[in-house]
């Protein structure tokens, strides 16, 4: 791993500019709701803690995981706060255009950004280590996004039940199928696996945020147990199978050494 190349001028300075941002929200967020730092941990710890399971073999040190972290916690998380915000005062004014039509393309380029900046570096793109990269960015990137959540709402017991509880994968879901295509692409050098997977990326997260705002969230239920789930378990067998093949290889190579 190149940490020269991953912590390059122009990344220090995103980091520096968008870690001034989200220290901000997170500061406003304790002012508002003390517990809201504290609850957006607890599905940190439960998300974060399988991601590190399921990419156990997938060849991801630890400066990498690391980093991967505070990409999206930091600069992907930062720079969508940022640009929603200005989407909203600028150009859509209403707040659940921006969530159907801005957020999903803003906040899965930025995540699927910083797999690409570590596939620079690594210049390995197998599905297991970029899905599992991809799920970083995004546990960091719910973290933020969660407190920001959680300070805001009223009934906080409710939206931790929906957001900590029932969807914690969301965001990994969303990111793991760009970082499916981004390790199309690689191997085939074929964009168009890459749009058409990013796109359903996109799609899916416009899907989600428009059940969730639609009628007051009504159809929220129905999208979630007939769509949304069984989605996760699908995604999720394919990388348990993934993994359980790259533990097997792993192992048949420690024992011919």
């Amino acid at each position: 791993m190149s940490r020269r190349t991953l912590w390059s001028v122009p990344t220090i300075v995103a980091f520096v500019l968008c870690g001034l941002i989200v220290a901000i929200e997170i500061a406003v967020g304790f002012f508002l709701q003390p517990a809201s730092v504290f609850l957006a941990v607890l599905p940190l710890l439960a998300v974060g803690g399988a991601v590190l399971w399921l990419g156990r073999f997938s060849g991801l040190h630890k400066a990498e995981w690391a980093w991967l972290f505070l990409f999206g916690s930091v600069i992907a998380a930062g720079a969508a706060g940022a640009l929603n915000v200005l989407a909203q005062l600028l150009v859509f004014r209403d707040e659940g255009v921006v969530a159907v039509v801005v957020a999903p393309v803003v906040e899965e380029s930025l995540k699927l950004l910083g797999v690409v900046l570590l596939l620079r570096v690594l210049r390995r793109g197998e599905v297991l280590r970029l899905v599992a990269a991809g799920c970083a960015v995004a546990v960091g990137f719910a973290f933020t996004e969660n407190i920001g959540y959680f300070a805001a709402e009223s009934d906080l017991f409710a939206l931790f039940v929906s957001r900590a509880v029932l969807s914690p994968f969301a965001h990994p879901l969303f990111t793991g199928v760009s970082c499916v295509g981004l390790a199309l692409y690689h191997k085939t050098g074929k964009p168009s696996r890459l749009v058409c997977l990013v796109g359903l990326a996109m799609l899916g997260h416009a899907s989600w945020n428009f059940f969730a705002v639609y009628h007051d969230g009504e159809y929220m239920g129905r999208y979630f147990l007939y769509l949304a789930l069984p989605a996760f378990v699908a995604s999720a067998g394919v990388m348990l199978r993934l993994r359980a093949r790259a533990r097997k290889v792993q192992t048949k190579q420690l024992t011919t050494s």
